[in-house]
């Protein structure tokens, strides 16, 4: 059972876990959700984004190549999210959880017009923008968030608690950068 003295001990331990494992990122969102910053959005710092590019590209390309997959010349790549819901998700990512504990799941933007060359492979700076509401106790689903907390981490358990009790607000936070990506889609040589 939770106090709030207990809760915020708990959250100000991972954070400095976190830290220490290189996410920093991760641990100023939790730091600001923590200190009351919510219900006002994050402004992320150049090295919060730079710790995005470099830890979320590998995801953010992969959801890109599925929209450029199977096409060729000039193809206009616009990822744009429908309703509320996240449309890229981090799970566990071996021992890179950067973008686990940052985001979880984030509604991903990106706009280019990459090139696809005849053998499949493409090269392009795209606009990105990732926008996420950074939340532990989402309504009507209390009870799920909390068993699911607290088989993660204590100090989520201790958000959703600070959380319910409104000691500590849920939030937005945005980042928007450019970012390179390049790889190859099979070209579709029966639809041509």
């Amino acid at each position: 059972s939770w106090t709030l003295p207990n809760a915020k001990n708990q959250i100000r331990n991972e954070i400095s876990n976190w830290r220490s494992s290189g996410y920093s990122f991760a641990a100023n969102l939790f730091e600001y959700f923590l200190d009351g910053g919510g219900p006002s959005a994050y402004l992320p710092s150049s090295s919060d984004i730079n710790e995005v590019k470099i830890h979320g590209k590998e995801k953010i390309c992969s959801e890109i190549t599925k929209v450029i997959a199977n096409k060729k010349g000039i193809v206009e790549v616009n990822i744009e999210p429908g309703g509320d819901d996240s449309n890229v998700r981090w799970w566990y990512l071996g021992s890179n959880k950067n973008m686990l504990y940052a985001y979880g799941g984030a509604r991903l933007k990106a706009k280019g017009t990459p090139c696809v060359s005849g053998d499949g492979t493409w090269k392009e700076t795209f606009e990105v923008e990732l926008r996420d509401l950074y939340e532990f106790d989402k309504l009507g689903l209390e009870n799920a968030k909390q068993f699911a907390s607290e088989m993660f981490s204590k100090a989520y358990s201790a958000a959703v608690y600070l959380e319910q009790v409104g000691n500590c607000s849920s939030f937005p936070h945005e980042a928007k950068f450019d970012l390179e990506c390049s790889g190859s889609v099979i070209p579709d040589f029966y639809n041509d």
